[in-house]
């Protein structure tokens, strides 16, 4: 009990001497504010502290009034911890706040509008003109048939016919504004080219030309190529004979003398009639085989043909090979592009590689000793 009492008491003592000090600063104040303003900062004034007497500046006097009023301030909230400790003072208690319930506020419901998807129209893409031709397309032409005329029908001179080829298209493309052009040979006044009717791929079609029959006896022939546009393929050939080779004329028979009685002179024995001149060789190219490499001709005529000079040309890659050797009637000769077909018999060309093109028209030309056409293949 006595402890608490001095500690009161000291307490007490304190806050008179921070009040002494609070009257003089505040009195101090009061003065300088009267008096002119620099007199603050020269102006001295003494603190009695404990009985002691301390002389500071009226500057220094507000920062000790200033660590006072927090002194305190502190000592003042001890005593009233301790106060309402002790029940001398009432507890405050704070009046509870009410706290406002939150407000629900529904959400807006969102109307979504759909737009609606544009359909999508196809331009129709322009149809190809009929006469354009696809880029891929692989011409080509095989012969079928001789519809009139085969090859080495006798034709008196002069005398106009028809021949007619049948055809097949085995290329990959319709053909469309097609024609079969000479190429070489005896043209035999027939026109430089004919239309070839509209043919589908894998189809046939009889093409025919006019021609006339040379006025001079002899063998004639020509090539046509199928054309589609500028690019010439395969190739049909025509083989006639005009007229007939001159034969020798029989010998008259004579005629017996009346008897007499005079002798008469033997008379002549007669002399054998002559046999019929032979209408000579007729050399045609039956078969190629590219893969193979080699080509087939055949004599369809009845003499003897020396091939002496005579050329087989491969015609896209203008390859020639040179012949000899006599083909008998009715013989077949096989001429192989190859050297490496040596021993297969035959006529061999002794090239080092092949020389038809398997991808292509490549037809085959058979030239006499004097550069004429004889055979074309196809």
């Amino acid at each position: 009990m006595s402890k608490s009492r001095s500690r009161q008491q000291r307490s007490g003592c304190g806050c008179g001497a921070l009040f002494a000090v609070l009257g003089a600063i505040i009195g101090a104040i009061v003065k300088a504010i009267v008096s002119v303003p620099r007199w603050l900062n020269r102006q001295r004034f003494t603190l009695p502290i404990r009985g002691k007497s301390i002389t500071v500046s009226l500057l220094g006097g507000l920062g000790l009034l200033t660590l006072a009023a927090s002194c305190c301030g502190i000592t003042y909230g001890g005593m009233g911890a301790s106060l309402r400790g002790a029940g001398a003072l009432p507890t405050y208690t704070p009046a509870p706040t009410n706290t406002p319930r939150p407000t629900y506020t529904p959400q807006p419901t969102s109307t979504s509008t759909r737009t609606p998807t544009p359909t999508r129209t196809s331009t129709p893409r322009p149809s190809p003109s009929p006469t354009s031709a696809p880029i891929d397309c692989t011409w080509s032409a095989a012969y079928v048939a001789d519809v009139t005329i085969p090859d080495g029908t006798r034709l008196d001179p002069g005398a106009a016919f028809v021949k007619t080829w049948r055809i097949q298209n085995n290329g990959t493309c319709d053909w469309k504004n097609a024609r079969l052009a000479f190429a070489s040979g005896e043209q035999m006044q027939a026109p430089s080219s004919v239309s070839i009717p509209p043919t589908a791929a894998g189809a046939e079609v009889d093409i025919s030309v006019e021609m006339i029959a040379p006025a001079a006896a002899g063998n004639y022939s020509a090539a046509w190529s199928v054309c589609q546009g500028d690019n010439c393929f395969s190739r049909v050939t025509v083989q006639i004979m005009s007229g007939d080779l001159p034969t020798a004329a029989p010998p008259q028979p004579t005629q017996p003398s009346a008897p007499t009685d005079t002798p008469v002179p033997p008379t002549e024995m007669p002399q054998p009639t002559a046999p019929p001149a032979p209408t000579g060789a007729l050399i045609r190219i039956i078969a190629v085989d590219k893969r193979a490499e080699f080509v087939d001709i055949r004599n369809d005529g009845d003499q003897a043909q020396d091939l002496g000079g005579w050329v087989l040309v491969s015609e896209k890659g203008d390859q020639k090979c040179t012949l000899g050797g006599v083909l008998n009637p009715g013989e077949t000769l096989r001429i192989w592009a190859q050297a490496k077909d040596a021993g297969q018999g035959g006529y061999n060309c002794g090239f080092d590689g092949s020389i038809w093109n398997n991808e292509e028209s490549d037809p085959a030309a058979l030239y006499n000793n004097a550069g004429q056409l004889v055979a074309s293949y196809p």
